[in-house]
C-alpha cells in the first residue's frame, strides 16, 4: 500500500491523514513519521478520523498469506501475517486483530482448533473460516466462526465478507 504524501494534514483529494501510536498516547493527533519515533508497527494510520481496521490471515500456505495481505491493504486494512495456528495465537494479544481469516487445512494445529482456542479468549473477535473445500461448510465445528468462504482466485466474496462483519 503506497501512503499519500502528507501536507498539513490533508492529500491531494482533500482527505485528513495522521499517523497515530497504536498506544493511543497521541490518539488523535496528527503527526508526521519521524525514524526517531515508534518503529513503523507501532503505528497506524487514521482516514478520515476513522481507525484503520486490523486484520490477522492465518494460512501455512504462503502465496495465499500474501495475495490476502496485498488485496486488504489496498482495501485500507491493516494485515498481520500467520503461517500456522500457533503462531496465530502468539499474534493475538500483541496484534489485537478486529477480525481474523482462517484456513482450516493446516500442518500442527488445524484451524477449528485455532478457533475453539480464539473462541476461549474472545467470543466476540469476527472470524471467517478460509478452505478450498466448500464440504466443511457443512461440518457443524465451523459454525462458531462469523462466516465461510470457499478460496478463490477472485476475492470479492471474501471482501465483502469482511466489510460486512465490520459494519463498514
Amino acid at each position: 500500500m503506497k501512503l499519500p504524501a502528507l501536507k498539513g494534514g490533508a492529500s491531494r483529494e482533500g482527505v485528513s491523514f495522521c499517523i497515530v501510536p497504536l498506544d493511543g498516547a497521541l490518539a488523535g493527533q496528527e503527526t508526521a513519521f519521524r525514524p526517531e519515533g515508534p518503529s513503523p508497527g507501532q503505528w497506524r494510520i487514521h482516514s478520515g478520523g476513522r481507525p484503520m481496521k486490523r486484520i490477522m490471515v492465518v494460512d501455512d500456505e504462503e502465496n495465499i498469506r500474501f495475495l490476502y495481505k496485498e488485496e486488504l491493504e489496498d482495501e485500507g486494512f491493516s494485515v498481520e501475517l500467520a503461517k500456522n495456528g500457533e503462531e496465530a495465537l502468539g499474534k493475538l494479544s500483541d496484534f489485537k486483530p478486529d477480525l481474523i481469516t482462517l484456513d482450516i487445512k493446516m500442518p500442527g494445529m488445524n484451524g477449528i482448533e485455532v478457533l475453539k482456542r480464539i473462541r476461549e479468549q474472545d467470543r466476540e473477535l469476527p472470524i471467517v473460516l478460509c478452505s478450498a473445500y466448500g464440504e466443511y461448510k457443512q461440518d457443524f465445528t465451523t459454525w462458531a466462526s462469523d462466516a465461510y468462504v470457499v478460496k478463490c482466485a477472485d476475492l470479492t466474496e471474501l471482501k465483502t465478507t469482511i466489510r460486512r462483519l465490520l459494519g463498514l
